[in-house]
């Protein structure tokens, strides 16, 4: 079952008790939360099966020697962690992916590199690989260097947002080398912006949320600003921007009719 400690519900930001209501997942019953994890780590060991046959034929094939495979995936999956299921959040549960890559030619095995990086970097990554240049625009970094270097300098950095569905208001997570802090907007004039910060090496469960004491205002400050420049700009800005969006709707046509449909 999940570890989640007295009173750490109750404790936790706006956002993630909208997240337990707006999907119906409050209370969840210890017989369904331990079937949920079961099939979880059942379809897991089922896809580890299926890529395995996939390398089997690869490892047997004429383009073995040139072929990099790598294995990473676009979210997590909470599993009743923090009282949460799904994504949608930016505990390590959900925010946290792996990422597995694999070029024997080039690459001995077994090793193992510790520092943040995210999604955009992995699509650079394999962009110089292939040869590409990347537009101007791109956010992400090539570690094809750190890959070939453990010891090379690496940015040690990853952002990830979040404005989707079931939460009172848009939130950005910034992760810099043992430290995460996330700052969820304002919800409304009642309810101002809250952060979470957390020390991961030190709280890996994160359940003690650093923002709120002493000593860690510096810290704040300095993870706030680096937030903004890799956004580019506020968070309650783009906050606003996407409920102006929700509000209009989506710019689709009217779908057509069965009865309007040309016959023929």
């Amino acid at each position: 079952m999940p570890e989640i400690p007295a009173g750490h519900l109750e404790s936790q930001v706006l956002n993630y008790k909208h997240h337990r209501i707006g999907f119906n997942t409050e209370n969840a019953p210890d017989e369904i939360v331990r079937k949920g994890r079961e099939l979880y780590y059942g379809l897991t060991e089922w896809l580890d099966d299926e890529v395995g046959k996939v390398l089997d034929v690869l490892s047997s094939s004429d383009f073995v020697e040139n072929t990099v495979v790598i294995y990473t995936t676009d979210h997590g999956e909470n599993m009743g962690e923090h009282g949460l299921w799904w994504k949608n959040s930016m505990y390590e549960h959900a925010a946290r992916v792996p990422l597995i890559v694999s070029w024997p030619a080039r690459w001995k095995g077994a090793q193992r590199r510790a520092g943040a990086c995210s999604l955009v970097d992995v699509v650079s990554t394999i962009a110089e690989l292939g040869g590409a240049k990347t537009p101007s625009d791109w956010d992400g970094d090539s570690m094809l260097g750190w890959l070939n270097e453990p010891k090379s300098q690496w940015k040690d950095f990853a952002l990830s947002e979040y404005y989707g569905h079931n939460v009172a208001s848009g939130f950005t997570m910034v992760r810099m080398g043992d430290y995460k802090y996330v700052y969820h907007a304002p919800a409304d004039e009642n309810h101002p912006a809250q952060r979470e910060l957390y020390n991961l090496r030190a709280d890996p469960g994160e359940f003690h949320n650093l923002a709120g004491e002493r000593g860690q205002d510096g810290r704040l400050k300095a993870m706030h600003a680096a937030l903004v420049a890799e956004l580019g700009e506020d968070p309650d800005a783009i906050e606003r921007r996407c409920r102006a969006d929700y509000a209009r709707g989506y710019d689709r046509p009217a779908p057509i009719k069965p009865q309007d449909r040309k016959r023929g």
